[in-house]
């Protein structure tokens, strides 16, 4: 599967539509594609769809993959892989995909979300923090309470790069989180988490740790 799409329109000046969709094609159709799952063809650059994120709103270079690189490059009609995941998922859903809310930290942020959440029936809760997953206390007590409801709750970083991890003790801290019962999201984004987990929940399958190392 090959996904998409232009920065600047097929009306305006010096759009991208045309090129992207004639390489996406062109990617689809090649033989060393096969294997490399859902990828992202923006820029004359293949990103592999797990770690590709948007850089710039309207830039035609408005994509990159921070810390993995892209996986190969279209050079007008000529596509070349270079690498390739050495791990891909697939999971057959039994069920449709659930409703799961993603909620962003700042300072001075509380749980009032995470609790509204709850109230409201999400199947999931994706909690994006600073730095390896670090916020105030309050956020804490209010994932732990969702937590303890059987709700899956997965902490990420708001960081490009690096894993959430628990290497300090505070009560907001990483490890406080794991000890509290919630997900660590390793190196996932919000969003990709926040996918994953409905994945996840629709496919039936067991939620831990270990569901979010790739």
């Amino acid at each position: 599967v090959v996904l998409t799409g232009s920065q600047r329109g097929p009306t305006l000046e010096g759009t991208d539509a045309f090129v992207n969709l004639r390489q996406a094609f062109l990617l689809a159709a090649h033989p060393d594609a096969r294997g490399l799952g859902v990828t992202v063809l923006f820029n004359e650059r293949v990103f592999a769809a797990r770690y590709v994120k948007k850089q710039h709103a309207s830039n035609v270079d408005g994509f990159f993959s921070p810390g993995f690189g892209y996986l190969g490059t279209a050079d007008q009609d000529e596509i070349a892989i270079h690498q390739r995941l050495i791990k891909r998922e697939t999971y057959q859903l039994i069920q449709p995909l659930p409703n799961v809310e993603l909620i962003k930290c700042s300072l001075g942020s509380d749980g009032k979300f995470i609790d509204y959440a709850v109230k409201c029936g999400s199947a999931g809760i994706i909690i994006e923090a600073p730095g390896r997953g670090h916020t105030a206390p309050a956020i804490l007590e209010s994932a732990k309470k969702a937590a303890e409801k059987g709700i899956p709750v997965v902490l990420t970083t708001s960081a490009h790069e690096g894993e959430v991890k628990g290497v300090y003790g505070f009560k907001g801290s990483a490890s406080t989180y794991a000890d509290a019962g919630i997900i660590l999201g390793g190196s996932y984004d919000s969003k990709k988490a926040r996918i994953k987990l409905a994945v996840l929940l629709a496919a039936g399958q067991k939620i831990d740790e270990a569901s979010f190392k790739y």
